[in-house]
């Protein structure tokens, strides 16, 4: 402690006394006391600045140091945290970027089914009739009002076990093709908590890990497959996409389908329960096709 500091408790008791014996101060007694007591005061501000400038020079050393540390690193050819840092994140974004190209370019060259006239036919919703399109639709809550409840055809780009996984999901569970699967899944996602859908969207799972990367830097491959969405679900998904800070809605769909096949690998009352939900008009295989 400052030794200015540190004397004021016996300056001050001393005054005390004097002023206890002395039934009338003289002025000055009373100017003695006051000089002492803005002697004290000063020497205390003294020592409080003294103090400051001390952790002052400690603080800007470290800073120093932290600097000449940083600046050898560079000089041997080491990588700062701040450096490697910066640079993991270029490359997510890089990576990200391609890969919403990559989507755009698969989505523009997929080529599409036609019918006998040559205009365009959905290729993932031969098998759904009306009828069935409509039946689909009673099983969830309605929609909005005035939103579209027409199909909408989009190639997806699906990891490879993703893929296979919604064609078998098709032929097991008796839905009319693999167009209808997702859009089951997106129903069911769309109707989660709160709480399920920060896990779904915003967790961070490995079932895929190194996707963006891979082993050369060009990701795990995928394969565009053409599944028909409601109207208004695939907008909901680009709301979803926009609001978890997905790069693309493909992904989104991507996130979907491997939450939904981990919760349900090897857990085969989770996947008829997942399923079958809100289908139980559906009792019998009805040779649904998977496309």
């Amino acid at each position: 402690m400052n030794p200015a500091l540190a004397a004021l408790p016996t300056a001050v008791e001393q005054l005390q006394l004097v002023a206890e014996h002395t039934a009338a101060p003289s002025p000055q007694a009373l100017a003695d006391i006051q000089a002492v007591r803005s002697d004290l005061a000063r020497q205390a501000r003294e020592a409080r600045r003294a103090n400051d400038r001390r952790d002052w020079e400690r603080a800007r050393a470290r800073a120093d140091a932290v600097a000449a540390r940083a600046e050898e690193e560079r000089a041997t050819g080491l990588e700062s945290l701040a450096e490697r840092s910066r640079r993991l994140i270029d490359e997510r974004r890089r990576r990200e970027a391609e890969e919403a190209k990559e989507n755009e370019d698969e989505a523009r060259t997929t080529p599409t089914a036609k019918d006998a006239d040559g205009t365009r036919a959905a290729p993932n919703c031969t098998s759904s009739s009306a009828e069935s399109l409509a039946a689909e639709l009673c099983r969830w809550p309605a929609p909005p009002a005035g939103v579209s409840v027409a199909l909408e055809e989009h190639a997806w780009p699906l990891y490879y076990d993703h893929y296979a996984w919604v064609d078998e999901i098709a032929l097991k569970y008796a839905f009319h093709d693999s167009g209808e699967v997702l859009r089951h899944l997106v129903f069911v996602a769309n109707l989660e908590t709160p709480a399920v859908k920060k896990c779904l969207f915003l967790s961070i799972r490995c079932l895929h890990c190194h996707a963006g990367a891979g082993s050369a830097g060009e990701g795990i491959p995928k394969r565009s497959k053409v599944l028909a969405l409601f109207g208004f679900q695939h907008r909901w998904l680009l709301a979803v996409q926009q609001r978890s800070g997905h790069p693309t809605v493909e992904k989104t769909v991507r996130i979907i389908c491997d939450y939904y096949r981990k919760l349900t690998s090897d857990r085969p009352g989770a996947e008829a329960e997942l399923f079958w939900r809100n289908r139980l008009d559906v009792t019998a295989p009805r040779g649904g096709r998977a496309l």
